[in-house]
């Protein structure tokens, strides 16, 4: 029997997108698992520090984020305990009950980021769902919001104080068809909708 969304209000997570570049992040391990996050991690900007094993609390001195990618549950919980004291967002690999975030399954199409996470209750669905919207989404969407966020820009410029004329632009920007266009990957037919969009825009008073 279905037994529906058994998870209260107060143990759901709060979804954000953490900025990252130029700050220093700390890996705790040595293992594959370390190795990806700290790619994932350097992907996006981070200054990251690597340690294998020897981990000491300070090596969490101006540390804005820490991943503890170890089997060794003493440094598994030293890395938690030394985290939780200074208050940085800590992710212990496999173990929820010490982490205070999840690493999400991500999906990247230039500027946008699909995430899909379970609250650390089962990663490999969250990582099946991923791999189904990678296979069903085309490589036409980052270029095609390079253009609309050129799009939005134009709109707000011409219309600066007139936020239901913005909103109608921006609408007959990405109109249903134009959304199909992207989806279907047929960036050519959507750039010739943004031409026409933008001298249109241009040409009012």
């Amino acid at each position: 029997m279905p037994r529906g969304n058994t998870t209260s209000s107060r143990s759901r997570l709060y979804p954000i997108g953490l900025k990252v570049g130029g700050r220093r992040c700390l890996v705790v391990g040595s293992g594959e698992t370390a190795r990806r996050k700290t790619e994932e991690l350097i992907d996006c900007g981070a200054i990251v520090h690597a340690v294998a094993s020897a981990f000491t609390p300070s090596d969490l001195d101006g540390v804005h984020l820490v991943v503890a990618a170890i089997d060794d549950p003493r440094i598994q919980k030293a890395v938690a305990r030394s985290a939780a004291a200074r208050g940085i967002p800590c992710n212990v690999v496999d173990v929820n009950h010490l982490c205070t975030f999840y690493a999400p399954a991500v999906l990247r199409r230039g500027a946008m980021t699909i995430s899909v996470a379970t609250d650390g209750k089962f990663p490999l669905l969250a990582v099946a769902i991923r791999d189904r919207f990678a296979a069903a989404l085309g490589e036409a969407v980052g270029p095609a919001l390079e253009l609309l966020g050129e799009g939005r820009d134009l709109a707000c410029a011409r219309f600066p104080d007139d936020r239901d004329e913005r909103v109608a632009a921006l609408r007959k920007l990405l109109s249903s068809r134009a959304l199909e266009w992207i989806l279907a990957g047929h960036l050519s037919e959507f750039e010739a909708h943004w031409e026409l969009w933008k001298t249109e825009l241009s040409a009012r008073a």
